[in-house]
């Protein structure tokens, strides 16, 4: 009966408008996720606050608690964004071509980059003419069908039922 009470109250508070908190565990094993120093496997990750390995994959499987991670993670990112931007410049000053290449494309500074940007924009453009004229000229084909289709049974509607008034120039 407890099991259901609490399934029931859950709904209940989601049903309310209630905002999800992560539960003291939840954020617990969230830091040993996100920690990059600790090498453990997350399986020892998930022993050490003695979680049940069923409850974590269960908690994987709500986007509540993947919104959280994520959340994390992006603060933790933030966070760390000097310090790699820093890493990088001093890999460019050593003269890492690799590093230099990155620097440029993280900053959109890349000359081909920019050329081939709009050497794109321009076939797009064009492509997008070149289908509208398509289009166009598509109809206007359907059209000169339509009226070819008109005219020949007008034709073999004047041959199968001639009149006496009709004179041999009315059918050519």
């Amino acid at each position: 009966m407890q099991k259901k009470n609490k399934k029931q109250k859950a709904k209940t508070d989601a049903e309310k408008g209630r905002d999800w908190r992560p539960s003291a565990r939840q954020i617990a094993i969230a830091e040993l996720l996100l920690n990059p120093e600790d090498r453990r496997t997350k399986k020892d990750k998930i022993a050490s606050i003695g979680l049940p390995e069923r409850t974590f994959y269960k908690w994987m499987k709500d986007p509540r608690f993947i919104d959280y991670l994520n959340s994390r993670i992006e603060e933790y990112t933030n966070t760390e964004l000097y310090e790699v931007w820093k890493a990088l410049i001093m890999q460019c000053k050593r003269g890492n071509i690799q590093a230099i290449k990155l620097f440029f494309e993280m900053k959109e500074m890349v000359p081909m980059d920019q050329f081939k940007r709009q050497h794109d924009e321009e076939r797009l453009k064009l492509a997008r003419e070149e289908l509208a004229i398509k289009s166009k000229t598509g109809s206007l084909i359907e059209e000169a069908i339509k009226n070819s289709q008109q005219q020949t049974k007008r034709l073999a509607d004047m041959i199968d039922n001639p009149h006496p008034n009709r004179g041999q120039g009315d059918i050519e």
